[in-house]
């Protein structure tokens, strides 16, 4: 396998913070990855989606939500119709997120009819309320007949299901300016952020990793923080004065929760990470260090060495023959 020759790598647009399309892509994608959380729901179509070298196979009901730190790519093999919201943490609610991925870079989930309904209802307002009213008439002819409420049905099914082609569907657009975005959505907008809870809570709904009724705890707070920050300066104090807890306390909790100490933890962060960092992008050694938080490339290269029996030249060199 040789290095991608289009190495999309970090998206990075501070300015972006939510933004929803229906879309039919034009081409595949090759292996990228964002700073934000992307969620794709599949209407219809076929092909492969791979993430962090899964491959999942494409088909109406297939839901994908990938955290910052995964990579994903997506190969085409019929004209595919998709919803795709992209997002940062701070226009969601972070329990919510928790619940979500707390312990697990993404999530892939094959869901039913009646959600697929829900989901497509709520995208749809928040693509129309985001663009400007652009698709208010095609959205409200849409779903003028769906009946009123829409039945609960168990969210999650072990064998995807055939479902009949949906009489009204979203409108979509091609997506060649699908990383184009940049959408300054105001701090004080709460109908944005009320659709977007809506649609989170719905996927939340269908995650196993945390039993709803078990509380969401300071630990899996601290673990996402982590997730989403471990490329900074990110101290043991931090993470424990964001659970609430004195450093000492917050560090014997956490090995309790996770096994590990919260060191030991940060630092499988950043080698996994780094791991796909050579996999996946032509990024430097040094350019990588550097994207994992290591101060320097000499402590990166040491750190990798002792993890994996290798330097990262030589594990890019292996992955990459």
């Amino acid at each position: 396998m040789s290095i991608p020759s289009l190495d999309i790598g970090n998206l990075r647009n501070p300015k972006m913070h939510l933004d929803a399309s229906c879309r039919i892509p034009a081409e595949d994608w090759d292996i990228h990855r964002h700073d934000f959380y992307e969620i794709e729901l599949i209407l219809s179509g076929g092909g492969v989606y791979s993430i962090d070298g899964t491959d999942y196979p494409i088909r109406r009901g297939a839901l994908f939500m990938m955290s910052p730190i995964s990579f994903h790519s997506v190969r085409f093999s019929e004209q595919t119709k998709l919803i795709n919201i992209m997002f940062t943490e701070e226009v969601c609610d972070t329990e919510t997120l928790v619940g979500i991925f707390a312990e697990h870079p993404y999530v892939m989930y094959d869901i039913s009819p009646a959600n697929i309904r829900f989901l497509q209802v709520v995208a749809g307002e928040l693509i129309s309320y985001l663009h400007l009213n652009t698709y208010t008439e095609e959205v409200s002819a849409a779903y003028s007949n769906i009946p009123a409420p829409i039945a609960e049905v168990p969210p999650l099914t072990a064998v995807p299901q055939a479902s009949p082609p949906v009489e009204h569907d979203l409108p979509a657009q091609n997506s060649a300016d699908l990383f184009s975005y940049d959408n300054t959505l105001p701090p004080g907008d709460t109908y944005a952020r009320t659709l977007l809870g809506c649609i989170l809570g719905k996927i939340r709904n269908l995650s196993d990793q945390v039993p709803q009724s078990r509380k969401i705890s300071s630990i899996q707070h601290a673990m996402l923080y982590l997730q989403n920050h471990f490329t900074q300066n990110v101290r043991l104090e931090d993470a424990a004065k964001l659970a609430g807890y004195s450093p000492n306390y917050f560090s014997s909790q956490f090995k309790a929760y996770t096994g590990v100490s919260f060191k030991q933890y940060l630092c499988e962060l950043r080698f996994s990470f780094a791991k796909k960092l050579l996999e996946y992008t032509a990024m430097s050694i040094s350019e990588i260090s550097a994207e994992c938080g290591y101060a320097d490339i000499a402590d990166f290269s040491s750190e990798f060495k002792r993890r994996s029996g290798m330097s990262p030249k030589h594990y890019r060199e292996r992955e990459h023959s």
